[in-house]
């Protein structure tokens, strides 16, 4: 009895989408492990900073209590128990772009700012008020055109 490629062709289709299947569920499966495994390392990290905020400000109050000593060597202690290195860093990106354009705010501060050049100077003075006259513009003239 021999199969048709026809019927053998819809055989390997039908294995190809249980295979499909399978991958799928599995996927599905080994996500929801993932998802609880997650939940317990972030519990976890969430407790470590925890103890770590708690003894970090009990070594703090202890320093303050701390009587005697040189106060610049308590101030040390200090900066190194609370630490500055916490501040966001600019990118690298963002460095390349300040290095090569300026950081921007300076400059258009700057710019806002009057200086005695721009006091003086009468090249934009209208004598005519509100309305702004332009020397490159074309003259307009008024009625019906033709």
């Amino acid at each position: 009895n021999i199969k048709t490629d026809v019927h053998m062709a819809k055989i390997k289709d039908r294995l190809l989408l249980e295979e499909k299947r399978i991958e799928a569920f599995e996927l599905r499966k080994n996500r929801e492990n993932n998802r609880k495994f997650n939940k317990q390392v972030s519990e976890l990290r969430k407790q470590e900073k925890s103890k770590d905020r708690k003894s970090n400000i009990a070594e703090v109050t202890q320093l303050r209590k701390e009587k005697g000593g040189d106060d610049g060597e308590r101030a040390s202690k200090l900066r190194a128990l609370v630490g500055d290195d916490d501040k966001p860093q600019k990118s690298h990106k963002r460095q390349i772009m300040d290095k090569k354009y300026g950081s921007g705010v300076k400059a258009k501060m700057r710019a806002k700012l009057t200086d005695k050049k721009s006091l003086n100077d009468m090249s934009e003075f209208n004598p005519r008020g509100g309305k702004f006259i332009r020397a490159d513009a074309p003259a307009r003239g008024g009625g019906r055109g033709g």
